[in-house]
């Protein structure tokens, strides 16, 4: 009998189909593994987005002078104005719009926009994707506020707070 010096095709063929599927197998999980930390990375940003976005508004609320809208025993409104401490006039409201990235899609967003500001009046987007932002009045110094967003994975989060506005003088 003859001895063999190496592999037969078959064998190879064999060999190269195995490493291909273990191959294969390494590849999805690292890829898999790269865009769920992306996705991560994304709903992450978007709750320091919204929370970021929150303390801005309850802070300027914190140190109002005169609370304008809603009044004290309406309802729930989804705009708020008032005035700050600098005398500036200050409105937020939610507004509604189409998704940038979704056609078709309605999305809301929490605007802010200054009165007395020295460029003009130009809103600003404070929080690009909110999904409800209520302002109720309890007491002439007083509001309640809820702040609720969705993530990336449709999940929504609420911020709610009681916010007494220390400045602020008793308007009737």
């Amino acid at each position: 009998m003859r001895r063999r010096n190496g592999f037969t095709v078959v064998e190879v063929t064999v060999a190269g189909a195995l490493l291909l599927m273990v191959m294969g197998g390494f590849a999805a999980i690292y890829f898999g593994q790269t865009k769920s930390a992306e996705r991560v990375g994304q709903k992450a940003e978007l709750a320091d987005q919204a929370r970021g976005a929150y303390f801005r508004m309850t802070d300027e609320i914190k140190f109002g002078i005169d609370l304008m809208h809603p009044i004290v025993g309406s309802g729930p409104t989804p705009y708020l104005l008032f005035t700050k401490d600098t005398y500036e006039l200050i409105a937020y409201w939610v507004e509604q719009y189409d998704h940038p990235t979704r056609p078709g899609v309605k999305s809301r967003r929490l605007m802010r926009m200054s009165f007395n500001a020295k460029e003009g009046r130009k809103p600003e987007i404070v929080a690009p994707f909110v999904e409800k932002v209520q302002f109720s009045r309890k007491a002439n110094r007083e509001v309640d506020v809820e702040f609720s967003f969705r993530d990336a994975d449709e999940n929504n989060l609420v911020l709610t707070s009681s916010i007494s506005c220390r400045n602020a003088v008793a308007v009737y």
